[in-house]
């Protein structure tokens, strides 16, 4: 019998089955197995092995099950559903890189408790807008196990701490890098300009000889040459591309040209919208890119408020109570006419803003609690707010003013750091793939 098979007997229920002698056996002689099992039961074969991942196993119901959720998902998105065989090639490919992730997490020591699983499935509930019970039942209606939504939700959880450690950590964005990408964004406009890309990527392995990288740009080359024939680029992409957004048609969503490396940016300003680029060269394959739309961006304009405040902190001296009966009392010397930036020298138990006569100086949203911001929103200059509490204690607020404040450059910059930081780790994780790829003994053991 074959070792890739896990097999069920079946089951024998009843005195008879277990205790009943053959007439042929003396009475007390033992029974074999082939004895006991009736001669019309048949072994039942539950589940096989469809590819070994050094040490691990990826079972036929394994790839069953996310086939289904890629299917759906396709469905859900409006999208054709490749051939079978295409499709189960890439489902494979994506449970085999996967696995070898799992491997390696495991390797590090990381792990994933069921209490962080439970907070997930508590999270991902409440963005959904829905008790767990109500969770579950979406999941049932929609063909999700829930038992596997857990297993690959702890799988995903562990595959993201492991990225976070092999990869994440060692990026770095320099200002020198900000400032060249920048550079290139402001040759197309002063404010960003936005491309939906799609992308389709044949890998090479590092260390590749002349043979296997020919043979890469030969496939890239037949790839492009059935997209100009009419091919659909995401149905392609779907069946052909090594990409991690393979499964979603390839589709890399609306980028920026300091979201995207140098190589592609370069060539897509070149591109007009439903234009397909020339095989583009990196240092793990081959890519292709088509241009599926453009579109600008306004001025970062941000609304900014100047103001000041009085804090008393609550301690075992002063209850809440307390406090804030002190700062009705405050508030209403204030409205009586005494100086509010005197009285916050003389009271106010935030000592930075205290010797400044409580002022905060400009901030924009954000920059303050949610309580002070939601406390001081609606008041006009001069205006003085009522006693409010934060997490510092409790406050009394004055609006001295606001403005609007074309914040571009500091937002060009800050989203600039993000989106290279973002191109860089996925450029560093797709080597790290390969990397976990290659290294894998992977055997499989039915064809897909």
């Amino acid at each position: 019998m074959s070792p890739r098979y896990l097999l069920l007997l079946p089951c024998l229920i009843g005195a008879g089955a277990v205790s009943a002698q053959s007439p042929e056996q003396p009475p007390g002689a033992q029974q074999t197995a082939a004895t006991r099992v009736p001669p019309q039961a048949e072994v039942q074969v539950l589940d096989h092995i469809v590819a070994i991942v050094n040490d691990g196993l990826i079972l036929a119901s394994d790839l069953e099950a996310e086939l289904g959720n890629v299917v759906r998902e396709l469905r859900r998105n409006n999208r054709r559903v490749p051939p079978d065989d295409a499709l189960r090639k890439q489902v494979l490919e994506r449970l085999i890189l996967l696995q070898a992730q799992v491997q390696r997490a495991r390797q590090l020591g990381i792990s994933v408790t069921s209490a962080q699983v439970n907070d997930a499935v508590q999270r991902i509930a409440q963005n959904n807008r829905m008790s767990l019970s109500a969770f579950r039942e979406a999941l049932l209606r929609e063909g999700y196990d829930y038992r596997r939504f857990r297993d690959d939700l702890q799988r995903d959880l562990l595959i993201n701490q492991v990225r976070r450690r092999e990869v994440e950590q060692s990026v770095e964005i320099s200002e020198q890098e900000i400032d060249e990408h920048l550079a290139t964004t402001r040759q197309e406009t002063q404010a960003t300009r936005e491309h939906k890309l799609r992308h389709i990527f044949i890998g090479v392995a590092e260390g590749s000889g002349p043979e296997r990288i020919n043979a890469a740009r030969e496939r890239i080359l037949e790839i492009r040459a059935q997209l100009l024939a009419g091919e659909d680029f995401a149905a392609l992409a779907t069946r052909v591309s090594e990409g991690q957004r393979a499964l979603e048609g390839g589709d890399l969503g609306w980028r920026t040209f300091a979201q995207m490396p140098n190589r592609f940016a370069a060539v897509v300003e070149s591109l007009a919208v439903g234009d397909i680029s020339e095989p583009i060269r990196s240092a793990v394959g081959f890519h292709l890119l088509k241009l599926e739309g453009v579109r600008g961006e306004q001025r970062h304009i941000v609304a900014e408020t100047r103001a000041r405040h009085i804090l008393l902190r609550t301690n075992v001296v002063r209850t809440d109570e307390e406090a804030r009966a002190q700062l009705v009392a405050l508030r209403q010397r204030a409205l009586d006419g005494e100086a509010f930036e005197d009285l916050a020298r003389e009271f106010s138990e935030d000592h930075a803003s205290a010797a400044k006569g409580g002022d905060l100086g400009w901030f924009a949203p954000g920059a303050m609690v949610p309580e002070f911001e939601e406390a001081i929103a609606g008041l006009r200059p001069g205006e003085l707010s009522e006693p409010f509490r934060t997490s510092f204690g409790w406050h009394v607020a004055t609006v001295l003013e606001r403005r609007e404040s074309d914040e571009t450059e500091e937002f060009l910059r800050r989203r600039a750091r993000e989106q290279l930081w973002k191109t860089k780790v996925e450029s560093e994780t797709e080597l790290w793939l390969r990397r976990l790829r290659d290294e894998a003994y992977v055997e499989l053991l039915q064809p897909v």
